[in-house]
């Protein structure tokens, strides 16, 4: 890692003098640290809850599947994810 970029943060160690270098590399590695702790030990952002969602359907469309089939899923996925915003939770119901 050379600059916290991956982790949403400014800052960038080799942009400062030499004598701060050191200082400033310290700072980005905790902000590292506690980003990978935050999120269950990953590097990537967790997503939303709508976009894994989203992305769960995107996937199941992609795949080769009969027209009544897909056609009955959009319809579906239309009705749980208005549940989903709604309630924050699909419910069995």
């Amino acid at each position: 890692m050379f600059s916290g970029r991956l982790i949403g943060s400014s800052l960038n160690p080799n942009t400062y003098p030499a004598k701060q270098r050191f200082s400033v590399t310290s700072t980005l590695a905790k902000q590292v640290y506690e980003f990978i702790v935050l999120n269950d030990y990953s590097i990537s952002k967790p997503k939303s809850t709508l976009e894994l969602f989203d992305s769960l359907i995107e996937n199941k469309l992609n795949e080769p599947l009969s027209y009544v089939y897909r056609k009955a899923l959009k319809s579906y996925s239309v009705i749980l994810r208005q549940e989903l915003v709604k309630k924050g939770v699909i419910t069995s119901e």
